[in-house]
């Protein structure tokens, strides 16, 4: 396994930067960053919501990845009984977190950097959405702690794309994260493979355009 160094950087780094992010911002965030009710209405179970954290720590993990667009979080759409909910691995020791959790979308979204969420869609997802969200509550159940290694080959701790993938990979057999930034002491999942328009349908891009890039149901 890899070593963990710098521990407390890289956790930061792959929890979205939510840590050094002062808590006025994240109280003005959760007020000011939503997505409308449009938008919602297009998401499902297995969709891929991906978001950029503030502060520091999220500055240096961008610039580390140099993605096609500036993420630095990601997690998958859960929708139950009329609710959206957002399945992601994260770890905050301020609030207790510490593995895979659901989150309310609304919340998940008020601790993004505003104007950066986006939405993508797996495009043969459909016909194995309830397989998805069954193993979605699978590892859930699991009591799974987050990834502090970074070890993308060891499958006892997850961040947050190494979740997406293991998920993926259970109920399609594609491996959706092909692209690894390999560092001395850690395995960054790049996100590029997202992006491909080939396989993934683009439904929220809050990054393009001052209005959000919207697909149709």
């Amino acid at each position: 396994m890899k070593k963990a160094w710098p521990i407390f950087l890289i956790v930061l780094l792959l929890a979205g930067g939510y840590y050094l992010q002062p808590k006025n911002e994240r109280n003005k965030q959760g007020v000011s960053y939503t997505l409308t009710g449009d938008e919602k209405r297009l998401l499902h179970t297995g969709d891929i919501i991906l978001r950029r954290g503030d502060g520091l720590v999220s500055d240096g993990i961008a610039n580390m990845l140099k993605e096609p667009f500036d993420v630095t979080h990601c997690g998958v759409v859960l929708e139950e009984n009329g609710k959206l909910w957002i399945v992601h691995a994260m770890q905050d020791k301020e609030r207790g977190l510490d593995g895979i959790l659901a989150q309310s979308l609304d919340q998940f979204v008020a601790e993004s950097r505003p104007n950066s969420v986006i939405v993508v869609r797996y495009k043969t997802q459909q016909a194995r959405m309830p397989q998805l969200a069954d193993r979605m509550h699978y590892y859930l159940k699991q009591d799974i702690p987050f990834d502090l290694g970074f070890d993308a080959s060891d499958p006892s701790s997850f961040y947050c794309s190494e979740l997406l993938q293991h998920l993926y990979m259970d109920i399609y057999g594609t491996d959706i994260f092909p692209i690894t930034l390999n560092l001395p002491t850690a395995d960054l999942l790049k996100y590029t493979y997202l992006f491909d328009t080939i396989a993934f349908q683009p439904i929220i891009n809050h990054q393009i355009a001052s209005k959000p890039t919207m697909a149709q149901d």
